[in-house]
């Protein structure tokens, strides 16, 4: 079987589990506003939102008197198709249906990124010279043991970041081996895409840089010129198309609309919550990441160049983060803002395989302990509604430093309380305002096809889509399985 055939049936597998553990719903302020973008942009042809969409500290007016939200543009492009086709679909279904089939479409977008994601994390893990089967197992991991997975249900823009920064790195490492031009300008294409979500990625450029130069120790300035141009023009034409976008908005082409939100008094308190806190680590959230701490040394050993890389964006994230306002992330689940990041800390774990690390039975135990208690985590957020248990102890910064309130803990009972009788008569519409959405079914399995089945006019529908989705899944699976016993 080549590379190109097991990539594409890891995203088939990726795609169609995602698909049966997605939500369907917006679910969140953030979502709701990108979502309405996406929906003006096709119908009132600008980029405007409804104020009653969001909090008005989401967003301003702009020079136009219409209200702008201070989001990046590129998930509600991406979004488009997506409403498009479910826009299209909906109409097939009934009435009291037709806006959860928009809004479900809408949200797959993230399902599909997702899937894309892990098929690249594949590809790359071959492209540092993993084996296949270190390479299969690393996608593995990403794609089922870190916060990756439960961020296919909902709305961020994280992991489209993720996505298109781990493309980014790809050709950049690639051109190392390749020399081809054609791969320095994807991976600024990919770069000058990402800064279209969030302005900050463009500090990444300069690491990008000081890689091409590392790399080309022998060459001088002058032969160096056309290479960083290649990767610098389409970032250039990333922040000329936010500037643009700032200036249809509000007049001025450094005007994002984001309040000042960087405080230098909560540098410290970021740190200690994306590293250590309970409410917001990106070590209690993905604990099998904790395992690559154990060889960042021999990960460096061997790719001193990426690793530098890999350190410098990884500090990026964590510093400029640190310094937001609201470093936490709103009520998401754990450090939305850390996961674009996560496949930083996942490519080391193949050091593990290489330097026969878990030879011993001690190390074995760690590991798979690690990896279990990681599925496990994600699995929490898959079933139960990830925001129910953060609003019923009133959500604060200072619940993201409390041990007695320790989210993941708090919502597993959260699991106890749910409601799996498959059909309620009590629930005849279904209402999509945001406050509405979370009564009616907060104690609903967090799946889309749980909340048809409260319908007892949808179960036929709901088992249908289920039946191709879950043949998939069994298909992909078994292909994979005797993939990797071949490389046995």
């Amino acid at each position: 079987m080549t590379n190109k055939n097991i990539s594409l049936i890891i995203f088939i597998f990726f795609l169609s589990l995602y698909t049966l553990t997605m939500s369907g719903y917006i679910g969140n302020v953030d979502g709701e506003a990108m979502y309405n973008l996406t929906k003006n942009m096709l119908i009132k042809h600008d980029f405007s939102i409804e104020p009653g969409f969001i909090r008005e500290v989401l967003g301003k007016v702009g020079i136009d008197g219409k209200f702008y939200a201070f989001y990046g543009v590129a998930q509600s492009l991406l979004a488009i198709p997506f409403y498009i086709t479910g826009k299209f679909i909906s109409e097939f279904f009934p009435f009291s249906t037709r806006e959860f089939v928009t809004r479900l479409s809408v949200v797959y977008l993230n399902v599909i990124i997702t899937a894309l994601w892990v098929m690249l994390i594949f590809k790359f893990s071959l492209l540092l010279k993993f084996t296949k089967k270190v390479s299969l197992g690393l996608c593995f991991i990403f794609g089922l043991a870190t916060m990756a997975w439960p961020y296919t249900k909902v709305f961020f823009s994280e992991s489209s970041i993720g996505l298109f920064l781990t493309l980014a790195l790809y050709y950049l490492i690639k051109y190392r081996s390749s020399r081809k031009k054609s791969d320095l300008f994807l991976s600024g294409a990919a770069l000058g895409f990402t800064l279209m979500f969030k302005l900050v990625i463009v500090l990444v450029l300069p690491l990008c840089l000081v890689y091409l130069k590392l790399n080309s120790k022998n060459e001088g300035i002058k032969k160096l010129l056309i290479p960083f141009l290649i990767i610098s023009f389409p970032v250039f034409c990333g922040l000329i198309f936010v500037g643009w976008y700032n200036f249809c908005r509000f007049g001025n082409p450094f005007e994002t609309g984001y309040p000042n939100l960087f405080e230098p008094r909560v540098f410290f308190s970021g740190i200690y919550g994306f590293l250590l806190s309970p409410g917001k680590s990106i070590f209690i959230f993905s604990p099998i990441l904790i395992s690559s701490l154990f060889v960042l040394k021999d990960f460096y050993n061997r790719y001193k160049l990426e690793a530098l890389l890999f350190a410098g964006i990884f500090l990026i994230f964590l510093f400029v983060f640190s310094f937001w306002s609201g470093w936490d992330g709103g009520v998401c689940w754990g450090p939305r803002y850390m996961v674009p990041s996560i496949p930083l800390f996942v490519f080391p774990l193949g050091m593990f395989f290489i330097k026969r690390s878990l030879s011993t039975k001690a190390s074995k135990v760690v590991f798979t302990a690690f990896l279990i208690i990681s599925v496990v985590v994600q699995l929490l957020p898959i079933l139960v509604r990830y925001d129910i248990y953060i609003n019923k102890m009133g959500w604060t910064l200072a619940t993201d430093f409390s041990w007695s309130k320790f989210t993941i803990f708090g919502h597993a009972r959260q699991i106890t309380e749910l409601d799996l009788k498959p059909f309620n008569a009590s629930i005849v519409n279904l209402n999509f305002h945001e406050t509405a959405f979370k009564e009616q079914f907060s104690r609903t399995i967090d799946i889309w096809y749980m909340y048809l089945l409260k319908f007892d006019s949808h179960k036929e529908l709901a088992l249908l889509a289920l039946l191709p989705l879950i043949s998939l899944f069994i298909s992909g699976g078994l292909l994979i399985n005797k993939y990797r016993k071949c490389e046995d």
